[in-house]
């Protein structure tokens, strides 16, 4: 008897397959191609670390001012809501849970929403609520990156692609 070929495991942000989980509670505009999600080599498994960590859909804006989510790790950068609350703590709270999650998956690869303040692994906001793009990750997409897994910008996925550092 010959083994089956096993899909590949690929962890996404749930917004970028057809959620509605992003922070507006609205279908994202940046969606993975839904031919891929019947495909036999591939297994979709949606997350969203915002939702994990609390917040609600819809919630307000949220961006990271002072760098982006390894600032944020290390304790230089903080995530604000566009009315100026500082909610680091409840990013940071969440990682062991996501982590947990992120385990649990074992993905093959991690595929992720552009200027995510969580997910971003191409680029966030910089903290001014403008729409003005700055190299770096999301908070999460930063801590995984540090636990060594690959991570997938939505943009570029395809079967060989992985956001570089």
């Amino acid at each position: 008897m010959t083994n089956p070929i096993m899909p590949e495991i690929i962890l996404a942000s749930a917004c970028v397959l057809g959620i509605q989980s992003a922070y507006n509670g609205k279908p994202s505009k940046r969606l993975l191609n839904k031919k891929l999600q019947p495909h036999k080599n591939y297994r979709f498994i949606p997350f969203c670390p915002e939702q994990i960590a609390g917040f609600s859909t819809p919630r307000p804006p949220v961006e990271i001012i002072g760098g982006d989510g390894s600032d944020v790790l290390s304790g230089k950068a903080d995530v604000i809501t566009k009315d100026g609350r500082i909610v680091t703590r409840q990013f940071i709270d969440a990682l062991d849970d996501i982590l947990l999650a992120v385990q649990w998956v074992q993905p093959d690869r991690i595929v992720l929403q552009q200027r995510s303040p969580s997910c971003s692994c191409a680029g966030v906001y910089n903290g001014s609520f403008t729409h003005t793009l700055i190299p770096g990750d999301g908070v999460v997409a930063a801590y995984l990156r540090q636990k060594g897994y690959h991570l997938v910008d939505i943009m570029s996925f395809n079967i060989s692609s992985e956001c570089s550092n």
